[in-house]
């Protein structure tokens, strides 16, 4: 009985350790692959992926879209000079004649018509705020979209405003670009609640900022810089490309590389990429990126991929698993698609 039961546990002991071995060797490669063109419409020259929806504009219709692509509305615009914003799950139409926004959901639901004093220049998402860019001939200025559909104040200036980032109304930074009697200048602000601290660079351009509580990470043309407190840190790097900021850690690419920070601006990692990428993104927690005519996945793992879209594209989109291209006003729908193999069957 006593070797029976030595035996059993043996079986059972070589058993799991096979599963283990097993499910170590088994790898979830992801790829991207065709799913469907939009066909419909004889030549769109924009479009958005949203939670709902697929929007879409061929300066005459704006078309709300399900997810495969089949109209559920169409808004007839060829009579207005309208410019339109797709931002987060809305659609934005600016009537410049009137100087009138009229507010949509991506399905389509009107929700506000908001009247503006000033010229709309862009408006973005950050934070869960809404964020109107507007100027007039001696200033632009930042207003935040509220419930009632009333902009409130946020910001400024005299200056060209170049980008900005939000974490509450008291915590932002402003990026600028103004000239003084030596040429232009780039300058940051940035607001600390009830205090404020400003910044300004002789020769560089700031192309992207980042806002977290007291933290300003901002980027120029020619390097990377830190803000926090008292605490100014930099890393010199050139031809930077985009930056994304995920789980305190800052992703850089420039040079077909992506370089990975921490918020001491070390360099905790350094990704060398096989294809001319662009724009940095995340789907969950994986790193992606894409260029003209290529898509990079899972960037920085050991099933890192890319795919070729056989054409360089004038726009490409992302929503959870679902990737959009835009060429010659032609819409391409793609999917991110999971392939379980087995270790020996992936160089197969």
């Amino acid at each position: 009985m006593k070797n029976k039961k030595y035996i059993l546990l043996g079986l059972i002991a070589i058993l799991l350790g096979l599963f283990v071995i097993i499910k170590f060797e088994e790898k979830q490669n992801k790829k991207i692959v065709f799913d469907r063109s939009i066909s419909d419409i004889d030549y769109a020259s924009d479009f958005a992926l949203t939670t709902n929806s697929i929007l879409i504009f061929d300066n005459k219709n704006l078309y709300f879209c399900d997810k495969d692509g089949s109209f559920a509305k169409v808004l007839n615009l060829k009579e207005k000079n309208v410019d339109v914003f797709f931002v987060n799950n809305y659609a934005f139409l600016y009537d410049k004649d009137i100087n009138k926004v009229y507010q949509y959901r991506d399905t389509g639901e009107y929700i506000a018509t908001i009247p503006l004093k000033e010229e709309l220049y862009n408006i973005s998402y950050k934070n869960k705020e809404i964020i109107f860019h507007l100027k007039t001939k001696d200033k632009e200025e930042l207003k935040i979209l509220k419930q009632d559909a009333s902009l409130s104040d946020l910001y400024s200036t005299e200056n060209t405003i170049l980008s900005y980032d939000l974490y509450s109304v008291d915590e932002f930074s402003v990026s600028e670009i103004y000239k003084d009697a030596k040429g232009y200048k780039s300058l940051l602000y940035m607001k600390n609640k009830n205090d404020h601290k400003i910044e300004d660079y002789s020769n560089e351009v700031i192309l992207y900022v980042y806002r977290y509580k007291d933290k300003t990470i901002m980027a120029s043309d020619k390097s990377l810089y830190l803000y926090e407190k008292n605490k100014n840190l930099r890393s010199d790097i050139p031809n930077i490309s985009d930056i994304q900021v995920s789980d305190r850690n800052i992703y850089l690419l420039h040079s077909n590389i992506i370089s990975r920070f921490n918020f001491s601006l070390e360099e905790t990692e350094k990704i060398i990429l096989s294809a001319n990428l662009e724009k940095m993104f995340f789907v969950a927690n994986s790193l992606y990126a894409y260029g003209p005519s290529d898509i990079g996945g899972e960037l920085g793992n050991s099933n890192q991929f890319y795919t070729r879209l056989g054409t360089k594209v004038d726009k490409i989109d992302v929503s959870g698993l679902t990737v959009a291209s835009l060429k010659d006003g032609k819409i391409n729908l793609y999917k991110i698609s999971n392939e379980r193999t087995l270790g020996s069957d992936i160089n197969d």
